[in-house]
């Protein structure tokens, strides 16, 4: 690789941390304020236990907990603040692992 090469890749990266800069922050103080303040927050994680590190379909996981107890690790909101929790079933999870409809 060439000075050249490095040089623009390194411009590159500049501008595209210049674009990204004004979205990174402290989103686990941002959760916390929201919901001190009375905000509603809603949160979704698509294929979450199937794919979950400790109770998915192993091997077929994430490296990650994307179920309920990830919103706690990942968002920093502790459980003693959820409101609700609403589970949805894949119809085709079920003839998947061949319980009958």
């Amino acid at each position: 690789m060439n000075r050249l090469e490095v040089g623009c890749d390194s411009m590159k990266a500049r501008l595209l941390l210049l674009q990204v800069l004004p979205y990174v922050g402290d989103t686990v103080s941002m959760i916390n304020d929201s919901y001190d303040s009375g905000k509603r927050i809603l949160v979704e994680g698509a294929n979450a236990t199937m794919l979950d590190l400790d109770f998915g379909t192993y091997p077929y996981v994430t490296s990650s907990n994307p179920s309920i107890g990830g919103v706690a690790v990942g968002l920093g909101l502790a459980p003693n603040k959820f409101e609700a929790i609403i589970g949805v079933v894949s119809l085709g999870l079920l003839c998947m692992l061949g319980i009958p409809l």
